[in-house]
Order: structure tokens, then C-alpha cells, then sequence
């Protein structure tokens, strides 16, 4: 901590914790002293940024006392009032005009594990919204939203004991009793292959023509965007990262046009959840209006947040606008002629590339005694599940296995069942895997039939033109 008073304000907030009407955001004071009353500028973890004020400061003491002061310096730990509209989660306050925020902290799990939940009274539905949101709020591994397609709402955490407990702390803060479904995959939608043919869409007027390809993303790029050095850069940023770590070509950086989709919680850092896919302007000698180019990228997050197969999220996906054709003249190249050829041209080149799932794996644990877990393996297998690593001493055995997510529930005590009581488990998100070619197609058409999306599977030849 900067110990000099007279320096910027700077405070990391960690933790915001809904009490009643109120939130309290829980931080340090790294630099500077601060006093209730001060507006600062409140740096989210998504980049954005707002201005708050504060209204009061509480200093921890002995217990569960807090002692409201007049000052804050650098070193103490704090709690803030008034601040619970500027910031969500967590995020960096400071009185510096030029600031950058601290880094957020990374967690080692991820809310792989979705529930749809309603109130068992649906009178009770505001209220719930309220509630669950100052509880996610909270907790950094939790995730509440609303889905646009199903219009249902989402809870989502890192396994089955902690949705019990958001649903427990819900139950206590509000007297709320609440219905679950039964749990709901993120899958991500990706592609195994190089479109086989350029995908042609003509916008409505058909004055303006785009052409798309799509091919997966380089294993060690995606790996780079999902949980590595490229996490939350700019364009310009990512370039000379891209450059020197991934021997792009700083020409090639250059056409890069935008990064997708959006998280669906903009403080989100699971690796299931940030932007993968690029799309690129790989057109020759060809000056695009700027217009035409905003319309282009418009559609390219709409195509990456809602998906072809399933509609999830797309990962890992390079789209490259070959060639274009635009109208000389701005009124014939608006969004509402441009948008939907771009959108139909992505999702044709994505079903010409081999389109696929992936889907979040479970790393299992299982501890026990010496020769005590032999029954664990047939449960390992009745759930898809890969043994990576069996260990032993002379008092005790470890397994460590691969599960997916879709196969998990209840693993814990199908465990203490097999290995009579011997084996204790733990599941911790292991990253995202192709599913199954195989179980493809059933885990395709139970992912559509829950969205309510048909039977039939979508063809390219339902999006792309002929030329």
C-alpha cells in the first residue's frame, strides 16, 4: 500500500454483500484516505465505469462489530456504503483521473451448472429476482440471468452443493421457497473444419452481398482467449500480444475487426465465458465503408451469442469476410438490409465447417483407504467418464478422473454408495472438451427440445444464396 495520504485514492472491493435495502462492498485501501461523501470513479471488472459516492465507512473490529469512522487510510480493511449501483461483484474505486483498475481476482471454479428456478407462489417473482441478484452479487462464482429465448430465469454455480446453498441462503434472507429444473449444460457451439464452400448471403434489396468462411481457431489462440494472456485486451493490445507470443503477422492482427460474444455476465472470467471467436476482413484492395463494417461486426456478435445448432454461445471460431459487394449510396446499405445477410452468411459457413458441441468437464477427486475404491471406477464409467491418474500409499488410494458436467449429477453420493462409504469425492471445473461423436446427436436433440427448437436440424442451404 502507497502510504503517502496525500497520493490518489485507490481501493480494491472484493466482495458486495446485500443486506437488506442496503449493499456493503468489502475492500482495502491501497492508496490515498477517502471520507464518506467522496465521489469516486468505480472501475467494473468488464472495463466499464461509473462514478460512486460514498455514504458511510465501517472498519471491521473483534467479531462481527463493524466501527464506523471518518477516514480511511491505506492498509485498512473497509466497508462501504452507497456504492452498490457503480459496482457489481467486485471492481477498483479511485479518485485518479487516469487510473487503471486492479486486476480482478481469478477463481479456480466456474458456474458450469445451470437450473432454471420460479417461485413455488408467483406472486413472489419480483421479489425473488431482487433477492437472488443481491446474492449473486456476493458470491463470485455465481450467475443469475434471465434467458431471452425461453424467458425463463437462470441460476447458475459451481456444482450441485453450491446452488444448494444459494437456494438455502435465499430461503433464510427471504422466506422464499423456489422450483428447480433438472440442470442445464452451457454447451458452446465450434466447428471441426474449413467451410467447404464461401457462404453467400444477399441482403433483401439485393444491392448488398457478403461472403463468409469459417474454420476453427488455432488450439493455442483459443487457449490464449479463454484463460490466458489475451483475456479482456483491446484490438490493439491483443495485436501486438498476438505478434509476439502467437507469431501472428502484424498485417493479419491488423484485419481483425472485433472479438465474441459478450459474456453473458460482464464480470464473468470463467474460460467458458469469454469472447473465442474473431472475425476478420480478409478482402483484397477493398475499401468498406465504415457503416457497412459496424453492420458486419453487429451481426457477428448476434451470430456468436446465439448459436446455429443449439443456440449457445459459439467458441473458438474464425469468421473471415472474403469479398463483399456494397450499394455505393448509405440508404441502400442500412442495418436492416445488411444485419440479416451477414447473420445468415456466418451461420451458413458455420454449418459448411463441420459444426460440433463442446461441453464442461467435471475433474473428479476420489480419496479413500487402502483398496477401498474399487467401486468407484464402474460408477466413473456408467457416467462418461475417463480415469486420468490412480495413485496409492500404504493407507490410502486416489483417483482423479474426467466426468462431463451433463454426467455429474449426483456423482458424489453414487461414490459413497459404490465404495460403501470409503470414497470421498470432489468435483472442480476442468475447462470445456468436444462431446462424444457418437452421443452427438442425442445431446443435440435434447438441447433442442428443451429450447423448444424442432427436431429438424438447421442446413446451410436454409441461410446461403446462390450466386
Amino acid at each position: 500500500a502507497n502510504t503517502d495520504h496525500d497520493a490518489p485514492a485507490v481501493i480494491y472491493i472484493s466482495k458486495m454483500v446485500g443486506t437488506g435495502k442496503k449493499t456493503v462492498a468489502f475492500g482495502r485501501v491501497f492508496s490515498g484516505r477517502v471520507k464518506p461523501g467522496d465521489e469516486l470513479r468505480a472501475l467494473r471488472t468488464d472495463a466499464s465505469e461509473s462514478t460512486a459516492k460514498i455514504a458511510r465507512i465501517g472498519i471491521s473490529g473483534i467479531g462481527a462489530a463493524v466501527k464506523t469512522v471518518s477516514e480511511a487510510y491505506p492498509g485498512q480493511l473497509i466497508a462501504l456504503e452507497g456504492i452498490g449501483q457503480a459496482l457489481t461483484k467486485a471492481g477498483t474505486l479511485t479518485s485518479s483521473a487516469t487510473g487503471s483498475a486492479i486486476r480482478h481476482m481469478a477463481m479456480a471454479v466456474a458456474p458450469t451448472l445451470h437450473h432454471s428456478v420460479r417461485p413455488k407462489d408467483k406472486r413472489q417473482l419480483n421479489k425473488m429476482i431482487v433477492e437472488l441478484r443481491n446474492l449473486v452479487n456476493s458470491d463470485a462464482t455465481a450467475l443469475f440471468y434471465k434467458d431471452q429465448e425461453t424467458q425463463e430465469y437462470i441460476l447458475a454455480g459451481a456444482g450441485e452443493l453450491h446452488i444448494e446453498v444459494l437456494i438455502s441462503s435465499l430461503l433464510q434472507a427471504s422466506g422464499i421457497e423456489v422450483e428447480l429444473s433438472d440442470p442445464i449444460i452451457g454447451y458452446r457451439e465450434t466447428v471441426l473444419s474449413v467451410s467447404s464452400a464461401v457462404a453467400l448471403a444477399k441482403s433483401e434489396n439485393k444491392h448488398n452481398r457478403i461472403f463468409i468462411r469459417a474454420s476453427p481457431l488455432d488450439e493455442k489462440v483459443l487457449e490464449g482467449l479463454t484463460s490466458g494472456d489475451l483475456v479482456g485486451l483491446d484490438l490493439k493490445e491483443m495485436g501486438r500480444k498476438l505478434v509476439s507470443n502467437y507469431d501472428w503477422s502484424s498485417n493479419d492482427t491488423g484485419k481483425i475487426w472485433a472479438v465474441g460474444p459478450a459474456p453473458i455476465d460482464a464480470g464473468s472470467k470463467s474460460d467458458s465465458d469469454q469472447p473465442s471467436c474473431l472475425l476478420m476482413d480478409t478482402t483484397f484492395g477493398l475499401q468498406i465503408p465504415q457503416d457497412f463494417r459496424e453492420n458486419i461486426v453487429s451481426a457477428f456478435y448476434d451470430v456468436t451469442r446465439q448459436g446455429v445448432l443449439v443456440n449457445s454461445p459459439m467458441r473458438g471460431i474464425l469468421f473471415e469476410l472474403v469479398d463483399a459487394k456494397f450499394h455505393s449510396d448509405a440508404p441502400h446499405r442500412r442495418p436492416n438490409s445488411v444485419v440479416p445477410a451477414a447473420s445468415r452468411a456466418m451461420r451458413g459457413a458455420f454449418l459448411m465447417a463441420d459444426p460440433t458441441l463442446a461441453e464442461p468437464m467435471y475433474r473428479v477427486d476420489i480419496t479413500g483407504g487402502r483398496e477401498t475404491l474399487n467401486g468407484a471406477y464402474s460408477v466413473i464409467g456408467q457416467r462418461s467418464g475417463l480415469v486420468v491418474d490412480a495413485t496409492g500409499t500404504e493407507s490410502s488410494d486416489m483417483i482423479q478422473a474426467m466426468v462431463p458436467v451433463r454426467c455429474a449429477a449426483g456423482i458424489t453420493d453414487s461414490i459413497r454408495l459404490a465404495t460403501q462409504g470409503h470414497g470421498h469425492s470432489t468435483c472442480i471445473y476442468s475447462g470445456m472438451k468436444l462431446v462424444p461423436p457418437s452421443e452427438e446427436g442425442a445431446i443435440v436433440l435434447e438441447a433442442r427440445s428443451r429450447k423448444k427448437l424442432g427436431e429438424a436440424l438447421p442446413e446451410a442451404k436454409n441461410f446461403v444464396d446462390k450466386l
